[in-house]
């Protein structure tokens, strides 16, 4: 058997960097109550109909593009806790790329760990992956 100590190493680094940010976002998500803020019904209710006629609103199309989406794939009665996963898994990704961007500017590894550590340990941040577009809206199936 070939065991291979700096791949190892490294292996064993990513573990303690990643494992303790992937629980510690597990285990905030699943124990803090989720918030609807009174901006949804822009985010739910968009209606993509206007884009052809040229009538902007003030939402970009993408995110109500995901609820949409989510709300065809796994319907309208879990498809709010959908978009919080997708928020969250987003959220996650973007550490990942925190994590990159910092190797790339940083000259020292422990800073880069404790940038990492700061940014995704930071419950400002993660607060924001539990923020649901709204409540179950009427009718929102029947939008264009």
């Amino acid at each position: 058997m070939n065991f291979d100590r700096k791949k190892y190493k490294k292996y064993l680094n990513l573990i303690i960097l990643w494992l303790p940010i992937i629980i510690y976002r597990i285990s905030f998500w699943a124990s803090t109550e989720v918030y609807v803020f009174p901006d949804s019904e822009g985010y739910i209710g968009y209606v993509f109909s206007n884009l052809f006629y040229g009538r902007l609103s003030d939402r970009t199309p993408i995110y109500p593009l995901v609820i949409r989406i989510l709300l065809k794939m796994v319907g309208e009665t879990y498809y709010l806790e959908a978009v919080t996963i997708c928020q969250s898994i987003v959220s996650l990704i973007a550490v990942v790329y925190f994590y990159r961007i910092c190797k790339l500017f940083s000259i020292n590894r422990l800073i880069t760990v404790i940038l990492v550590y700061l940014y995704g340990f930071n419950t400002s941040i993660i607060g924001w992956d539990s923020v649901r577009a709204g409540s179950k809206w009427p009718n929102i199936v029947d939008r264009n």
